[in-house]
């Protein structure tokens, strides 16, 4: 249940997000490239005000469509997580992709109802590449994760001999 809970307390947070409107979600990108740039490329605290303006914006739409990617990929991480928990791989996977496909979708219809934003077919398809990224991710520790547990449990146990006796 607690892993589920996480799936949908990141949709809320992706839903919070998409419920920005132009001008929020620009500050909110704006201040995290800012932030970003003074902690990776010290020469930005250096430029002048119109050069750093200029890099921000240069940037931005990258940090956005980069965001897009990210912040699904961590919701098809965890709704692989939890899908393991109730399904087997395969089943768990495909239920992932369709839940993350639709969450895309109604993702991108949310942002058509908010001031200033559009629904992206581009962003949509970002969104499901990220799902598609970090269910894969995820699917990929499991199976290491369970080749792990197979050899331990190979080295614990008992070696059988075949009796010689006729």
């Amino acid at each position: 249940m607690l892993r589920w809970s996480l799936v949908l307390l990141w949709l809320m947070v992706i839903f919070a997000f998409s419920a920005q409107t132009a001008d929020q979600s620009s500050t909110t990108s704006g201040s995290t490239i800012r932030f970003l740039l003074n902690l990776f490329y010290p020469p930005y605290g250096d430029l002048t005000a119109p050069a750093q303006a200029a890099l921000v914006a240069a940037l931005s739409h990258l940090v956005r469509k980069l965001a897009h990617g990210l912040v699904f990929s961590l919701l098809g991480l965890l709704l692989m997580g939890a899908a393991l928990t109730d399904f087997p791989p395969r089943k768990a996977l495909l239920l992932s992709l369709l839940l993350g496909y639709v969450a895309a979708g109604l993702d991108e219809m949310h942002q058509i109802l908010v001031p200033g934003r559009s629904g992206e077919l581009l962003d949509m398809l970002i969104d499901f590449g990220g799902v598609c990224f970090g269910t894969g991710i995820r699917l990929l520790l499991h199976s290491l994760k369970e080749r792990r547990q197979k050899k331990k449990q190979a080295r614990h146990e008992p070696v059988t001999v075949p009796s010689t006796n006729p």
